[in-house]
């Protein structure tokens, strides 16, 4: 497994239980050929960066009328609210952007795993290897 999947496999226990590290890495490209030609993906981040956009509006126009007596037409005003501004919409976007589909994400690992023959439950993750009763002991769901 390379240096950067090695790292997502500490957020990500799934990536620990392909067989291999080949399977593995597979598995994430195929997810992000994927998940970028799903228009909702796209349509999920343009919300959440309009959003974004717009409480930022707001709240900069509250702090304008806050504050008449300085005057933000002045460039360097101009240059530190949209330094600040970018930063943290970029910020927002990504972390955004690593929300709204880590579920997703997850549910696709656990699907390829069980693609490979190892089983693991699709609705927490559970290991399943040596489970005798065909239910997940972690969250009860049938396998």
């Amino acid at each position: 497994m390379s240096e950067h999947n090695s790292r997502l496999a500490d957020r990500y226990e799934e990536l620990r239980l392909f067989p291999q590290s080949e399977d593995a890495d597979a598995a994430l490209q195929e997810w992000h050929t994927r998940l970028y030609l799903m228009p909702g993906f796209w349509l999920a981040l343009l919300a959440y960066a309009a959003t974004f956009g717009a409480v930022a509006y707001v709240v900069l126009k509250a702090i304008k009328r806050s504050l008449p007596q300085i005057d933000f037409s002045d460039w360097p005003y101009r240059i530190a609210i949209s330094v600040s501004f970018v930063i943290s919409f970029s910020l927002a976007i990504w972390y955004g952007g690593f929300w709204l589909w880590r579920r997703r994400f997850r549910r696709f690992l656990r699907e390829r795993l069980t693609t490979l023959g190892v089983p693991v439950c699709l609705g927490c993750g559970y290991d399943l290897r040596g489970q005798e009763e065909p239910r997940c002991p972690e969250c009860g769901r049938g396998f």
